[in-house]
């Protein structure tokens, strides 16, 4: 009795092939935008979705039971709220680009001003100061001190009543020989020792 098996093998699979069928050279890509601009190609793919979008909503509005009237009414309510919804881009990079402008004329600002204390101006002064200087930020972004102190020096010795004035002695009583306090004695003295030495005793 001859057994059949099962699941028959099939032996010549794994033979060697007496005629081997050359594979085919694969065929070249096709260039996906050939003719087109990425424009274009932007174009037409937004109004098919428009139109697959469009449909979906007719076809869902349909089932709702409105009529024609109502269908183009609630598409015409749909854009609009979509529209009302998107955020505008440039005006985002305007905002954006404003931001950063304010950004860098308060960091210019800030480093002017700590250049001007250096330089000895009175703090009630340095916006004037720095007003006339009429310091610009480079396109680079970046302006050194030495640039800044430049303008300010230009400034200063444009209008000398914004240099800094050396201090002068207020009048009135001086305590001490010719304004110079008496050395103070070393180690500890006493509250006594102390006024007895000021009174010469």
């Amino acid at each position: 009795m001859k057994q059949r098996l099962r699941f028959p093998l099939e032996i010549q699979l794994f033979g060697d092939d007496p005629a081997p069928t050359p594979t085919p050279a694969p065929a070249p890509a096709p260039q996906p935008n050939a003719g087109y601009t990425q424009e274009q190609l932007d174009a037409i793919a937004d109004a098919r979705a428009t139109r697959a979008s469009d449909a979906a909503l007719k076809d869902f509005f349909k089932q709702q039971g409105l009529s024609k009237e109502e269908i183009t009414a609630a598409l015409d309510k749909y854009k609009s709220d979509k529209a009302a919804n998107t955020p505008d881009l440039n005006a985002i990079q305007a905002q954006m680009r404003q931001a950063q402008h304010e950004a860098a004329a308060a960091r210019l600002e800030k480093q002017a001003t700590l250049k001007a204390l250096e330089l000895g101006i009175d703090i009630k002064q340095i916006p004037f100061v720095l007003k006339l200087a009429d310091i610009q930020l480079p396109e680079n972004g970046e302006l050194k001190d030495d640039d800044i102190a430049t303008a300010i020096n230009m400034v200063l010795e444009a209008v000398p009543a914004f240099k800094p004035q050396e201090p002068q002695p207020k009048p009135g009583i001086v305590l001490g020989a010719n304004g110079n306090p008496e050395p103070k004695p070393k180690g500890n003295v006493s509250m006594y020792d102390a006024i007895a030495a000021k009174l010469g005793k």
